[in-house]
């Protein structure tokens, strides 16, 4: 079984994500832990500066489609779904991939609901200009899921 990691890079290498590993090696004893956060130590400076899409298509989509399940979270340290991990998300759901998600220290399958809550998410709010949802800027990164 290979699990497929999707968190925030505000959590990378924290007593959280320790916790969170913890939980999926008790859920899925003797699966194979594909995190984020060991994938982004190898990713290119020349592709980081292609942007978001480019690192996505190159590094993060190919181990998705080789993974059983996605497993994802709100970050610990800015209390919301990031842009990356709601990629992989909807990443994940166009290719019919099972999806969980980590709440309260257990796994449970996402439904629908969950879904709509990341992407309605807030991603960042200017005083006085609209917020921006996760999905508006999922589209402005140019992803069509």
């Amino acid at each position: 079984m290979k699990i497929f990691f999707a968190h925030s890079v505000y959590d990378y290498g924290t007593e959280q994500e320790k916790i969170w590993l913890d939980n999926i090696r008790e859920y899925y004893p003797g699966g194979e832990i594909i995190s984020s956060s060991t994938i982004n130590d190898k990713i290119d400076n020349n592709d980081r500066y292609k942007g978001m899409r480019h690192v996505e298509e190159k590094y993060f989509f190919p181990l998705i489609d080789n993974s059983d399940v996605v497993i994802i979270v709100p970050s610990q340290n800015v209390k919301r779904f990031t842009i990356g991990a709601v990629i992989e998300m909807k990443y994940a759901f166009s290719k019919d991939k099972k999806i969980q998600i980590i709440e309260n220290g257990k796994i449970r399958d996402i439904d629908e609901s969950d879904k709509r809550k990341c992407e309605d998410t807030v991603a960042f709010h200017i005083p006085g200009e609209d917020p921006v949802r996760m999905i508006d800027l999922i589209k402005d990164k140019g992803f069509n899921f």
